[in-house]
């Protein structure tokens, strides 16, 4: 697994796709504690997956919390590229659309 960055309260790796982000059998805390070698490796944000790229693991509870704080507060955000197969049309733009999650569904 490539790591970009780590220190004693983070971890940001390249997470596969195909591998689960969330603390599940596979996932990546479980990938990374081995690697690590550390106990502590919390999700605070998530990937679908079937998408790979850059993600960021708590390495401490006080780091997921603030972590956590910063995603709430909309400082800490996410871009996505999408790489195509074909040609679009038009060739060349950008396309913009908004995610977001329904908290009642």
């Amino acid at each position: 697994m490539e790591l970009l960055y780590t220190d004693a309260r983070i971890v940001v790796c390249l997470k596969p796709a195909g591998v689960l982000s969330t603390d599940e059998p596979g996932g990546m805390p479980e990938l990374l504690r081995r690697q690590l070698g550390t106990p502590c490796i919390r999700t605070v944000h998530r990937l679908d997956r079937v998408v790979g790229g850059a993600m960021v693991f708590a390495r401490t509870k006080r780091a997921a919390r603030e972590l956590s704080a910063q995603i709430t507060d909309g400082g800490f955000g996410k871009r996505y590229l999408a790489i195509v197969h074909g040609a679009p049309t038009p060739p060349a733009g950008r396309m913009e659309d908004e995610l977001w999650r329904d908290k009642a569904r």
